[in-house]
């Protein structure tokens, strides 16, 4: 099809330089009217691979993102990249246990990268009305074994782009879902 146009549209562009031979006996009326038909073919061109362009820009994106999930195991807290990108200044935001502003879970360190398919331990600290408190049972709160609430955890990362995102997860009593992962302003 694409061939087809292409012969067409060089058969359209032979005929009107022929036509512009014949009837323009100026040659530099004869050149300009080439420069002029060549203009509206480049026009054109340009117009059509515009489509190449977004599709090989969609692609590039799709190929460099992360994907941040949280899973929580008897071993501990996991966070997990199961995206194709590499995944820069992983940090997950305050969990507040069952939505109170009375117990919450902070994870203080942020994580510098985490490559696709790869899966790093992260320790939490379990906070009442702002004291820490011992862990022994706090973070148990985010384990779909001992959760007796629901509790929503998001995770803000980078791609190599600095495009950032936002994966949000609700934690309820025997399941963990992931809520929505959103493309955030680069910067």
């Amino acid at each position: 099809m694409k061939n087809c146009q292409l012969i067409i549209l060089l058969g359209i562009y032979a005929f009107l330089i022929w036509i512009g031979w014949l009837y323009i006996e100026d040659s530099t009326k004869l050149q300009t009217w080439a420069i002029v038909v060549s203009g509206f073919i480049l026009i054109w061109y340009s117009w059509e691979t515009r489509l190449l362009r977004v599709v090989a820009s969609d692609q590039k994106d799709q190929q460099i993102q992360p994907l941040i999930i949280y899973e929580n195991r008897r071993a501990g807290h996991y966070i997990k990249n199961i995206g194709s990108g590499v995944a820069l200044n992983v940090e997950i935001n305050r969990v507040l246990v069952g939505g109170s502003n009375d117990i919450e879970i902070v994870f203080p360190n942020l994580t510098p990268v985490l490559s696709p398919g790869d899966e790093i331990q992260v320790k939490g600290q379990f906070k009442v009305q702002g004291i820490e408190l011992s862990d022994i049972h706090g973070t148990a709160h985010l384990s779909t074994d001992f959760s007796n609430q629901t509790s929503i955890i998001s995770i803000h990362y980078s791609n190599i782009d600095c495009q950032k995102y936002l994966t949000t997860e609700q934690i309820s009593p025997g399941k963990v879902e992931v809520l929505k992962v959103q493309k955030l302003s680069k910067g």
